[in-house]
This record gives C-alpha cells, sequence and structure tokens, in this order.
C-alpha cells in the first residue's frame, strides 16, 4: 500500500519577522550613514595670524610649515603620513614646525610618546610642547593635524589640512596646494577642511584666550 505524503507548504514570515528584518535594516542603513558623516566632518580652523604676530620662530630663506597636533588623536596619523610624503617631495624648501598639545594633567610618557611618534615618520624639523595647546589656538589651530604654510617672508599661504578625510590620507587638495605654492606654481587653494580630533576642550580653550565656544 502506498502512502501519499502531503506537499510540503512553505511559511510565510509573520509581522513579527519582518519588522525586525526591516529595524535591523535601518539600523545598519543609519550606523553606515553615521560613520559617513563623522568621516566627512572637518574640525575647526581659522587664518594664522600675521608674520609680526606668530608665536614660533620662522625660517628668512625658506618656507615654514607648522602642524599641531593632538598625539592622542588616531586621525594624527594620517596627517603624519602626509606631511611624509610632503616632506619628501619638497626636500630642503621647507622648514617643519610641529606643535604637540601637551594637557595640563599630562605626564612625562606623554611627552615621550609624542616626540617619538614624529620621529619615527622621519621628517626633520623642531618638536615643540604646546602646553594646554596655547601656542597652537592663538594660530588658529583648534584640530589635530591642522597646517599652516608660511612663505620666507612670514605671510601666511596655506592654511587647513592635509587628509582627504579623518584618518584617511591619499590626495588632496591641501598637499597639492602646499606643493604648488612652494613650487611657485599657481594655486587657487588657500585653505581646505581639516579631518581630526578637536586638540582643546572647552576649559583650556577658555583659559587660552579663546573665549566659550
Amino acid at each position: 500500500m502506498t502512502t501519499e505524503q502531503p506537499a510540503p507548504t512553505s511559511e510565510r514570515p509573520g509581522p513579527q519577522t519582518i519588522l525586525a528584518v526591516v529595524a535591523w535594516a535601518v539600523i545598519v542603513v543609519g550606523g553606515f550613514a553615521a560613520l559617513a558623516l563623522y568621516t566627512h566632518t572637518g574640525g575647526q580652523v581659522s587664518p594664522p595670524p600675521t608674520a609680526e604676530r606668530v608665536p614660533i620662530e620662522l625660517e628668512s630663506d625658506a618656507f615654514t610649515l607648522v602642524m599641531a597636533i593632538h598625539p592622542k588623536c588616531s586621525c594624527t596619523d594620517a596627517s603624519l603620513y602626509e606631511l611624509q610624503r610632503l616632506a619628501r617631495d619638497l626636500h630642503d624648501r621647507v622648514a617643519f614646525r610641529f606643535l604637540v598639545y601637551v594637557p595640563s594633567d599630562a605626564g612625562d610618557d606623554w611627552i615621550i610618546g609624542a616626540h617619538r611618534d614624529i620621529a619615527t615618520t622621519g621628517v626633520p624639523g623642531a618638536v615643540i610642547d604646546d602646553p594646554r595647546g596655547e601656542l597652537a589656538s592663538s594660530m588658529g589651530m583648534l584640530t589635530s593635524g591642522s597646517v599652516a604654510l608660511f612663505d620666507p617672508d612670514g605671510e601666511p599661504r596655506f592654511w587647513g589640512g592635509i587628509t582627504r578625510s579623518r584618518g584617511h590620507a591619499g590626495d588632496n587638495l591641501g598637499s597639492d596646494a602646499i606643493r604648488a605654492i612652494v613650487r611657485g606654481d599657481e594655486s587657487e587653494t588657500m585653505t581646505t577642511t581639516v579631518y581630526g580630533c578637536e586638540i582643546i576642550g572647552r576649559t583650556e580653550f577658555a583659559t587660552a584666550g579663546g573665549g566659550e565656544r
């Protein structure tokens, strides 16, 4: 005797399953959107001071490029990498200065680690400890990775960032502008967005003379 088996039936997902899938998709898409927004959101930057108000020594026979960094900012590595590329391309046409943010409660490990990280780049230049970020804030450099390029007369020629987005190195308008300016070519770009972490917090910013934000 042959017994006929019932034909398999396909179960349709219930309303709860559909809602769960939709909610999961919304979370995933929202997460990617938030990440993309964060990656391409720039930090604060202001024009640098004129020559007579620059608080550090500038070269009179070469361009001077100043970079302000927060040693604990993960975006700083990409900025330092781009600086390596600039140093390699421009050789002895540019003198480099590093302003290293040092918070009020920093220990020796903070300073030693920051100097070591800069040394590993191989970029020659003066490393200047910047307690509470006072030097950087006086130059309008409020975001890690901010750079300011001064010509031999001490005039600011470029300020901004030299990365494509937060933590991402690669060809970018800032580096291209600096190369063009130093080589004597025309450049329509004088400033770019800085992608990095805030160098100083609200309290230290106000103490350094920046006022409340």
